[in-house]
């Protein structure tokens, strides 16, 4: 389900033509810099231990620890691609940190110090591409392999003793060639790929060159279950290794291929011929020694890598990979970090998939993203005003009359709209919060909601799970302002109270006093319906993949379309203008409309630049416009060429 914004901010637009550039974000996680330091998006698959270091797939880079705890980039530009059209010619090499990875999944190394990453096409959907990149150590990267992704399967790899390269495709295995060629892995005792049926969910290597696959089925709900884990001989000959087939949780202290594992799971082998096996479904890390006895060596569900002297390492919730040592204590190795560049220039901060956006009256935008409210000031110096960066858990109670920057938020809190008095008010999923210029949070109501807007006296509240916006005068008092609780579009003549509204997702105020109310409808398209100050509700434009309006104080209406990435804008008198991108590549076979995500135009005309999922937009007095470009983790501001965006 997608979220709208509707933002509201005053100013009347004098110029036609636009220019696009990033005000913050977008670039790669600054390094070096110790690893603890930053909190980084890692992920269960992202992260491998081999030949004394660990590399992490995050923030769409590939980033390397070393023995003294010191992050260093890789690989990649930090900027999402997206469709898979910005790959390089076969037999061609990039420099590997101006690569642009569509999503940088995986990575695994060889003994040579070759880098390989699993980058699938973020939007095409099933039958779409996943390349194979190879890094090598003087810094270059070439397209190792093309896979198809097996109808959405995760594809991993392997490297075996002599450094040739391995990888899935669904139940298929392939030995990838120099020249990038797949050769399925037919074994000599069955004369098929894979005779147990089922996915291959991981798969690793030992010394004498014994190929382990840990498989799962996939049940009639589309669920992994079933897992196990065969091996296969140097020779092709494939025989049961752990795991009967059958999910349960037994057999510890016997032979592997008795026991019971849980429903997925993945495999490593340390230098010592032990096989370690993560068994999420059982929360356990299960181990199998050369001599085929099968134990639990951890309580756990957070296994992420397992290294060479069988050390795991485990990813906490909050988002730390620690090395599990042999006495039972944990050592943090990457991640948890508060270094987001706060203090400093915005441009150069890290930001993690902004959802929301918005602008007040002495041009200070706040932004969301992962949990954290932060402020630019027209100088360009970000900061954090609310969030500790810990999410808040449904149910649980919310902090009242504390610091905002030490309470923890349910978000996604894309709402935000800033009164006179310098108060700012956010959505989390269940409550409109407040922060006080002196930096205390509350409640400002307990309503659910998604969107907000202020009109100088009054905050306007959007809320989908009733089908209603609200208002909330300055004394507290909340009242029906449009909606009459039940989903559907009708009403338009009549009282805005009477009127159906169907998922209102945000809302925005003019400087007459209209207001603006995103509605989200189906096949991701949505409405804009006016409340005229009188009360009457009409439909102002129709259909269209809607994912955020912002309104100037003249009635112009600026349309955020989330598949082709644009920006529109609907005049008063119903005229439509593209602003802003829309440059869609219609070759490359994509998700409809993902064709025309990307990361690009940066300094030139808005109708040649891109963006990559567009979540919000915001409009400032001057006509400068600002957009949470989620996926490329950056703000983008869309600015008239008469207008100057600094000091906007």
């Amino acid at each position: 389900m997608r979220l709208l914004l509707f933002l509201s901010c005053a100013g009347l637009l004098n110029a036609q033509s636009y220019t696009i550039s990033t005000y913050a974000g977008g670039a790669p996680p600054p390094t070096p810099i110790q690893a603890t330091a930053l909190p980084l998006p890692l992920q269960f698959y992202g992260v491998t231990a081999a030949n004394g270091y660990v590399y992490l797939a995050a923030a769409n880079t590939i980033l390397q620890v070393d023995s003294a705890g010191v992050l260093t980039r890789l690989a990649g530009n930090g900027r999402t691609e997206g469709n898979g059209s910005a790959v390089p010619p076969a037999g061609t090499s990039i420099a590997a940190l101006d690569v642009e990875f569509s999503w940088a999944q995986s990575v695994s190394a060889d003994g040579a110090g070759n880098l390989y990453v699993v980058d699938a096409v973020l939007y095409g959907g099933g039958g779409q591409p996943t390349y194979v990149w190879k890094r090598t150590p003087d810094g270059q990267m070439s397209i190792a392999a093309k896979i198809s992704d097996g109808g959405g399967v995760r594809v991993v790899t392997a490297t075996d003793p002599s450094g040739a390269l391995y990888a899935t495709e669904f139940g298929t295995i392939y030995r990838v060639a120099g020249d990038g060629s797949l050769a399925p892995l037919n074994f000599a005792n069955s004369g098929v790929v894979n005779p147990a049926g089922g996915v291959a969910t991981s798969i690793a290597f030992d010394g004498s060159g014994n190929l382990y696959i840990a498989i799962s089925d996939i049940d009639d709900n589309g669920d992994f279950t079933n897992g196990r884990v065969q091996v296969a001989t140097p020779d092709g000959i494939l025989r049961p290794f752990a795991g009967t087939g059958v999910t349960g949780y037994s057999g510890d202290g016997g032979p592997a291929v008795s026991a019971q594992l849980g429903a997925s799971c993945q495999v490593w082998v340390d230098g010592a011929g032990d096989v370690f096996i993560a068994d999420p479904g059982n929360n356990a890390l299960r181990e199998v020694t050369p001599d085929g006895i099968i134990t639990t060596v951890l309580q756990t569900t957070s296994t992420a890598a397992v290294d060479a002297v069988g050390n795991p390492y485990l990813l906490a919730s909050n988002g730390v990979l620690a090395r599990s040592e042999r006495d039972g204590s944990l050592t943090p190795i990457a991640g948890g970090g508060s270094y987001i560049g706060d203090g400093g220039a915005a441009t150069a901060a890290t930001l993690n998939g902004p959802q929301g956006v918005a602008v007040d009256a002495a041009h200070n935008v706040y932004i969301e993203g992962a949990g954290l409210i932060r402020k630019i000031t027209p100088d360009g110096i970000i900061s954090t005003v609310a969030g500790s960066g810990q999410s808040r858990q449904v149910g649980d109670a919310a902090l009242e009359g504390v610091p905002a920057v030490t309470a923890p938020l349910l978000c996604p809190c894309q709402g935000l709209a800033a009164d006179q008095s310098g108060d700012l008010f956010f959505t989390e999923w269940d409550r409109v919060r407040k922060v006080t210029p002196d930096g205390i949070l509350t409640t400002a109501t307990a309503t659910p909601a998604l969107g907000l807007a202020y009109d100088g006296a009054s905050l306007y509240i959007a809320d989908s799970q009733e089908s209603r916006v609200w208002k909330l005068a300055a004394d507290g008092t909340v009242t029906p302002f449009a909606g009459n609780g039940t989903q559907g579009h009708s009403g338009d003549g009549g009282s805005a109270l009477n009127a159906q509204l169907q998922y209102p997702g945000d809302v925005a105020v003019d400087g007459s006093g209209n207001v603006y109310i995103a509605e989200y409808l189906t096949s991701w398209g949505g409405w804009i319906r006016k409340v005229a100050p009188d009360g009457t509700i009409s439909t102002l434009t129709l259909d269209r993949d809607l994912n955020g309006i912002a309104v100037d104080a003249a009635g112009n209406v600026y349309a955020l379309d989330f598949f082709k990435a644009k920006v529109q804008k609907v005049a008063a008198d119903g005229t439509e203008t593209t602003l802003a991108g829309g440059v869609c590549d219609l070759n490359v076979p994509a998700m409809p409309g993902s064709d025309c995500w990307g990361y690009s135009g940066d300094g030139g005309a808005a109708t040649t630049g891109q963006m990559n999922a567009p979540a919000r937009i915001a409009v400032d007095t001057r006509g400068n416009l600002f957009v949470a470009d989620a996926q490329n983790n950056a703000i983008r501001t869309i600015a008239p060429q008469a207008a100057q965006t600094a000091g906007h």
